[in-house]
């Protein structure tokens, strides 16, 4: 994503409905607040070399094909929301947000997902909402939540 670069003063990224497969490579424009990657064909995002993104709010992943939740979030400190919504995530490890001190919000709607966990000990600490309706949930432990909603 180097070709938004030069961008500095953009702060949102709408990438909505196109045929993007991979998103690849560094990502530096640190000023962007929101990216909007719905309706794509996404199967896997690595935001691994994507710069701290400090400025962050929302990301929105919905209508892809993700497999599993990517990997360096905590390069999003300041985001507050995630939208998994309609993807082919199997299992989520609420903990793998914990680092995300800012998160209230998590989508995962409309997926394949069978597994939620958490070990209560690392969760975002203004986390509110969970959404997960409309998956074949077969193993749920969010008991340490706490006061976090979960719609199911």
């Amino acid at each position: 994503m180097a070709v938004f670069a030069g961008l500095r003063e953009l702060e949102i990224l709408d990438l909505d409905d196109n045929l993007i497969e991979t998103i690849a490579g560094q990502f530096n424009n640190t000023n962007i607040k929101v990216v909007i990657l719905t309706r794509n064909k996404l199967l896997t995002i690595d935001l691994c070399r994507w710069s701290t993104m400090p400025g962050m709010v929302s990301l929105s992943f919905n209508e892809n094909s993700l497999q599993r939740v990517p990997k360096c979030l905590g390069r999003l400190p300041k985001v507050k929301y995630i939208n998994f919504n309609h993807n082919q995530l199997t299992a989520i490890a609420i903990e793998a947000f914990a680092m995300l001190k800012e998160l209230e919000l998590l989508f995962f709607g409309s997926n394949a997902i069978r597994t939620v966990t958490t070990n209560g000990r690392q969760i975002p600490p203004r986390l509110t909402e969970i959404y997960i309706d409309n998956n074949p949930l077969q193993y749920v432990n969010l008991t340490s939540l706490g006061s976090v909603r979960v719609y199911t």
